[in-house]
């Protein structure tokens, strides 16, 4: 499996001028449909920031009812419901920005060449 590999990776490096290195570029035309793609993540996003609302709001009721009620179970659900629809707002807003960091910072990555 390794000849196999060092093969593919030199008809690579023959074909991008002999370096042996494998480039891949981020291209939005790389393939049809980017459009609809991006679209859709964007109305994914959407809906899903609709839905941590609503279980936000409903978390936070059934916290207030439970704190007036001393129900502790039902207050504790409360508390952990709101939190973790919180934490799930924060991930939908923070994915652009720790996507790009990650891919920026996966460009930065520096290694020898195989061979």
């Amino acid at each position: 499996m390794q000849g196999l590999l060092g093969v593919i990776l030199a008809d690579a490096g023959a074909a991008e001028g002999g370096n042996g290195a494998v480039s891949i570029t981020p291209s939005a035309t790389g393939l049809p449909g980017h459009a609809v793609a991006q679209s859709m993540a964007g109305g994914i996003a959407f809906y899903s920031l609709i839905f941590v609302l609503v279980g936000l709001v409903l978390s936070a009721g059934l916290w207030a009812v439970g704190s007036f009620s001393s129900n502790y179970t039902q207050s504790v659900n409360g508390k952990k419901g709101f939190l973790i629809c919180a934490g799930a707002a924060l991930a939908i807003g923070a994915a652009n920005s720790v996507v790009s960091w990650f891919q920026g910072s996966g460009g930065k990555v520096e290694g020898n060449a195989p061979g």
